[in-house]
C-alpha cells in the first residue's frame, strides 16, 4: 500500500520528540513490511526539501507555523488520489493542526497522544486557554468518522471524554529501540551514582522545575546526592528560568545541565542513576520512561502518566502531580535503599522487555488491512 503520514517532524529534525518518534518507528516497520511511506513534515535550518530515511521518502515543506496550511496545498498538488491511506499526527508539534479528515478523498487514521489542556495550561497565558480548548475539541470531532490509535487507556478516555467515537479508537503498545531491548541485566545499587535523573525536553509544561524543588528537599538528607538535567534546549527563557530556581535554592555544584547529550550518553545516565524523575501533568506515554525501565531504572512520576507505562511498586512510584514532598520521598528511598532500589530495577527491567517497535505496529497494520482500505 502507499501510505502518506502527516507528521510535525522527522527524525533528523533537532527538535523531535517522543510522539513523532512514534511515526518514525511505524514507517520504517511499514517499509520492511512492503509499503511505500511518504513522510510530510516540517523544515528546520539547513535541511534539503527531500531526502531518504530507512526507505521512507521524506519531504519537508514548510515552518511549523504553516505546516497545517501548506499540507492541505502539497496533499491535493502531490498525492490526492495517489495514495491509499493517510496516518496524521492529530495535534503534536506543529503549531496548527492538519485537519486531514476535512479535504482527505482517502480513508484517514489519527494518532492521538493525550489529554493537552494541562499542558496548555502551563505552557500558555491563560487567556489563550478557552481558545485552546476550543480547538482541541475541534480537532476531535474532525475525526469523528475516522479510526483513531492512541497509546493509552486513559488516553483513550481523554479522547472519548471530548466527543471522540469509543467504538473508532485502538490502542496500541510503545516499542523500543534494539539498543534498549538487547541491554544486559540492570547495574546493581552498590555500583550506581548517587544520582537522580531528569531527561526530556526543557519545556515549561514537562515541569523540571518541580524536580529541581523535590531535589532540594533531598539534597539536605543525602549529601552525596547528585542531579542532571539531561534533555534537548526548548524554550532558552525557561532554561534561564531553571538556572535562577538552582541559584536560589543553592544547588550550584548539585545540580548541572547536560544539552543535547548523545544516545550514548543517555544510555550511560540511565545506566548509572539510581532514578529517572518523570514530573510533568500529563504524559502520552513516556518513552524515556521505557528507556530507563530497560535500563534497571526505577521511576518517580506523576498520576499524569497512564497506568500502562508506570506502576507503584513495579517499575516505580505514582505520585499526584504538584506533589513535591512525595516526589522527594520516593526518590530519597530510591537513593538511600539499596534492597528496594534492586528490586524495583530488576521488576522494570522485565517490565520493559518484549516491547519491540514491531508489535508497536500491528494495530496500524490491522487498520490498514480492513476492507476500503
Amino acid at each position: 500500500m502507499k501510505v502518506l503520514m502527516m507528521v510535525s517532524r522527522d527524525a533528523q529534525n533537532p527538535s523531535v520528540g517522543g510522539g513523532e518518534s512514534v511515526f518514525i518507528h511505524w514507517a520504517e516497520e511499514l517499509v520492511r513490511a512492503g509499503h511505500q511511506v511518504d513522510y510530510l513534515c516540517s523544515t528546520f535550518p539547513g535541511a534539503p526539501r527531500e531526502t531518504q530515511h530507512e526507505g521512507v521518502r521524506v519531504l519537508r515543506i514548510g515552518s511549523e507555523y504553516s505546516l497545517g496550511f501548506k499540507s492541505y496545498f502539497e496533499y491535493r498538488r502531490r498525492f490526492r488520489g495517489r495514495v491509499d491511506i493517510v496516518v496524521e499526527d492529530m495535534l503534536g508539534g506543529a503549531k496548527t493542526p492538519f485537519l486531514v479528515p476535512l479535504y482527505a478523498k482517502e480513508p484517514v487514521v489519527g494518532v492521538w497522544f493525550q489529554d493537552h489542556l494541562p499542558l496548555f495550561a502551563i505552557q500558555f497565558p491563560r487567556v489563550l486557554y478557552p481558545l485552546l480548548s476550543f480547538l482541541e475539541r475541534a480537532v476531535v470531532r474532525a475525526h469523528q468518522s475516522c479510526f483513531v490509535l492512541t497509546c493509552s487507556e486513559e488516553s483513550k478516555e481523554s479522547y472519548v471524554e471530548k466527543g471522540g467515537v469509543a467504538p473508532n479508537v485502538r490502542i496500541f503498545e510503545m516499542g523500543l529501540d534494539a539498543r534498549f531491548l538487547e541491554l544486559d541485566a540492570p547495574v546493581p545499587a552498590r555500583a550506581r551514582d548517587s544520582r537522580v535523573l531528569f531527561l526530556g525536553k526543557l519545556r515549561r509544561y514537562k515541569c523540571p522545575d518541580h524536580a529541581i524543588q523535590a531535589f532540594a528537599r533531598i539534597a539536605s538528607q543525602v549529601p552525596s546526592a547528585q542531579m542532571v538535567v539531561a534533555g534537548r534546549m526548548d524554550d532558552e527563557g525557561y532554561f534561564r528560568e531553571l538556572g535562577g530556581l538552582i541559584r536560589h535554592l543553592k544547588l550550584e555544584g548539585r545540580v548541572s545541565f547536560e544539552i543535547g547529550i548523545t544516545e550514548e550518553r543517555k544510555l550511560e545516565l540511565l545506566r548509572t542513576s539510581r532514578a529517572l524523575i518523570s514530573p510533568a501533568p500529563v504524559e502520552g506515554f513516556g518513552i524515556s520512561i521505557l528507556e530507563g525501565n530497560a535500563a534497571g531504572l526505577p521511576v518517580v512520576g506523576t498520576d499524569g502518566v497512564p497506568a500502562e507505562a508506570l506502576q507503584e511498586g513495579v517499575n516505580g512510584f505514582r505520585i499526584r502531580f504538584g506533589d513535591i514532598d512525595a516526589m522527594a520521598d520516593r526518590t530519597r528511598r530510591l537513593l538511600e535503599d539499596d534492597e528496594l532500589f534492586d528490586r524495583i530495577a530488576q521488576s522494570a527491567y522485565s517490565f520493559a522487555h518484549g516491547r519491540t517497535w514491531s508489535k508497536a505496529t500491528q494495530p496500524l497494520l490491522a487498520l490498514m488491512d480492513r476492507p476500503g482500505h
